[in-house]
Formats: structure tokens, sequence, C-alpha cells
């Protein structure tokens, strides 16, 4: 574990994170093996199910998440015939947006990495969720689900500005969008999901008296960041990768199948509501109010609501 520390010995890291891939796969494997997912993590936060609240795991790809990491609704996915009171997702199958969207791999449009848990912008791309949550400048046509993400207040000249210091590889380090170290005057900047692989992202604990944070997310280089934060960051990254890359989706399960095209139809259908919704706003039109919508002031400039439900 010290030569992970070591900022001049990056063979001795990568070997050491490539040691700790191989570890959870064969765990996860072996959880698989005997029907037991085992403890699952948050794709987001990297957190478990105490830390953050319920935790939902796609049936098509394996990934999962807190409910409030990722926007999900609290009727979303409640089955009629089996409600339960514990989580809505505890009788029936819930399918991620980009199982929903039939996209296998889908690209992030704010950095280079694969894998993790995605979002769909409100013009088709897609983009981390975490990256999302930890770019400025990232809107939402629905803050409150977290979705119709909008990179309109991001200028194109953001793309490649600055050079991800955590990146593998020179020329990826050069594109996407970086965020930077929120220590005082550092001036480390890295990709968000560079800087989630590295257990460099932290959250600001909720206060008791109930006071609302306007920005809860932060990040550190490696020098600012806790040492012991961000080695739990790493096993638990490296665990959710593995998950995912495992996960089989069963289609002889007839119910998961039928549950899946469902989700697909039903995602469409409320996507394009979303967009059309979106484009009346950005058109001129967006002192108009539509049903389940509330005007936000702060994005009036843009048209855009607060509120979206379909």
């Amino acid at each position: 574990e010290e030569g992970e520390e070591g900022e001049g010995n990056m063979d001795t890291e990568a070997g050491t994170i490539r040691s700790l891939v191989t570890m959870a796969e064969t765990s996860n494997k072996s959880q698989e093996a005997q029907g037991d997912g085992g403890v699952l993590l948050c794709a987001v936060c990297l957190g478990d199910s105490e830390s953050g609240g319920d935790i939902v795991a796609c049936d098509c790809c394996g990934i999962a998440v807190h409910e409030g990491c990722y926007g999900v609704p609290d009727d979303e996915g409640e089955d009629q015939d089996t409600k339960s009171d514990i989580s809505s997702f505890t009788t029936i199958p819930w399918f991620c947006d980009p199982c929903k969207a039939g996209v296998k791999s889908p690209v992030c449009e704010l950095c280079p990495n694969k894998g993790g848990l995605f979002k769909e912008t409100i013009t088709g791309s897609w983009t981390h969720m975490v990256c999302c949550l930890y770019t400025p400048g990232v809107e939402y046509v629905n803050p409150t689900l977290l979705c119709g993400i909008t990179l309109d207040r991001l200028p194109r000249s953001k793309w490649g500005a600055k050079v991800c210091q955590l990146c593998e590889n020179a020329d990826a380090a050069k594109t996407g969008v970086c965020i930077g170290c929120d220590a005082g005057f550092c001036k480390s900047t890295f990709h968000t999901t560079c800087a989630q692989k590295q257990g460099l992202l932290c959250e600001a604990e909720d206060k008791d008296d109930d006071t609302e944070i306007a920005d809860p997310y932060f990040a550190h280089c490696k020098p600012h960041a806790d040492k012991d934060m961000s080695r739990k960051a790493r096993r638990a990254f490296v665990s959710v990768m593995a998950r995912q890359k495992n996960f089989k989706f069963d289609a002889t399960d007839e119910r998961n199948v039928q549950y899946l095209e469902q989700a697909k139809k039903d995602y469409i259908v409320g996507f394009k509501k979303m967009q059309d919704y979106y484009h009346l706003g950005h058109n001129g039109t967006g002192g108009q109010h539509l049903p389940g919508a509330v005007n936000d002031e702060k994005h009036s400039s843009v048209g855009k609501m607060s509120v979206f439900k379909w």
C-alpha cells in the first residue's frame, strides 16, 4: 500500500490497481456462482446502502447506484401487485438509462473514459453521471430527477482547454473537460472519472440543521486528498467496475426481458416528450408552463424549467 502514495512510483501503483481489479473480479465471480451479489456499491459516490440510502442495480448490465445519486423517482419501478415499503425496486426489475435506450457502450461527452453509469443529454449524446455532478456548468431540464442533461453553459472552448494530470494516455489527457483541485490555490486539473478512479472525489456531509449546501461535490489532487479515504474509494471503484464487467444478462428470464422491452418503449416516449418540452422553452416560449412543470427563474434566460414529469 505504501507504494501507492509515492508520486514517482506510477508502475507500483498501476500494478496495485491491476491486482485489486483481479481480486475484485475473482471475488465477484465467486459471489455470482454462489447466487450472492455481495455488497452493492454506488457507481457514482462509491458508497454502500448505509452511507447513502437505497441502492438499485440494473437488471441488464449490473451497474448499481443510490437512488438519490441517479435521480431515481420514488414511484419508478413499483409493481402495483407487489408494492414494497422497503424500496421501490425490491419487487420488479430496474434498468439504467443506457440499457433502456438500447445503448451498450455509451461515450462520454466530458471525458475519454469508458464504463460506469451514464445519463443521456438533451441532444442525444451521453455523459457519466459523476461527470455531470462534478463539472461546473452542467444543468438539467429536470434537476429533481437529474435528467435532460444540458451542456449549454459550457463553452466549446472548455473542451481540451486543460490537461488531465491523471490520464495514462497523453492524447486522452488533452480531451474532454477537466475539473480542478478544490484545495486553496492548487492548479491541478483532471477528468472527473480519472479522479474517481484514484479515489479523489468526495461529497460534503449533510448538516443536522437541514442547511442546503449549494455545491456539495469536491475533488482534490493526490497531495491534498485524504489518503485513507482515497485508498477506500479506489478499492470501491475497482469493485464497481468488476461487477459491471462480469455481469451477464439472463436472456432466458422472460419476465426480465418483458420488463426491459417495456422500459425501452417508455424511455423513448418519455425522452421525446422531454426534448419537445426543452425546445419549447429554448425557442422563445419558455414563459409557458406545462403540466407538472415549475419555472426556474435562475434559468429563465435560456427558457428552462426546473421540474418536468412524464
